[in-house]
């Protein structure tokens, strides 16, 4: 994916998020555009973060308390980084994430090759993680949650 389409698909989740007037925005609907891309390079960030570490038991077999604690301050962090203070919502929904993980699948296969000191190739973990599993425990942890 080119640089200039990874940009339109964050500025598409942003803007469908924003209910705002295109033609005329006001003051108000500008401030909200601007705070709700704000949180999206931070929660994709800890959303790669997380995804690793989902991986990893998987791949190895076994969890770690090191492990389990990254996870546990990812989750933290991303619904810190989600919550609307003053609207009391969230920025993204739970299916805006899960598009931001599919759009970053190949940088977290990437990391994880990285972080297994290349006893793993991007190919094999191809074959043992599937994308739609760490989906589905991605739904389990309740990101879109507000702190």
């Amino acid at each position: 994916m080119s640089f200039t389409s990874k940009v339109k698909n964050k500025w598409e989740i942003i803007l469908s998020k924003a209910d705002i007037d295109l033609e005329n925005p006001s003051r108000e609907e500008i401030i909200d555009l601007i705070t709700a891309s704000l949180p999206y390079k931070e929660i994709e960030s800890q959303l790669t973060r997380l995804a690793v570490h989902l991986i990893k038991p998987i791949i190895y077999g076994k969890t770690t308390r090191s492990w389990q604690t990254t996870i546990k301050d990812a989750v933290l962090r991303i619904r810190r980084y989600n919550t609307r203070r003053k609207a009391k919502g969230v920025y993204f929904s739970l299916e805006d994430m899960q598009k931001m993980l599919f759009d970053e699948w190949s940088n977290i296969l990437t990391w994880t090759v990285k972080e297994s000191e290349k006893k793993w190739t991007i190919s094999k973990l191809k074959k043992e993680v599937h994308r739609n599993d760490i989906l589905e425990k991605i739904k389990t942890l309740k990101l879109d949650k507000r702190i």
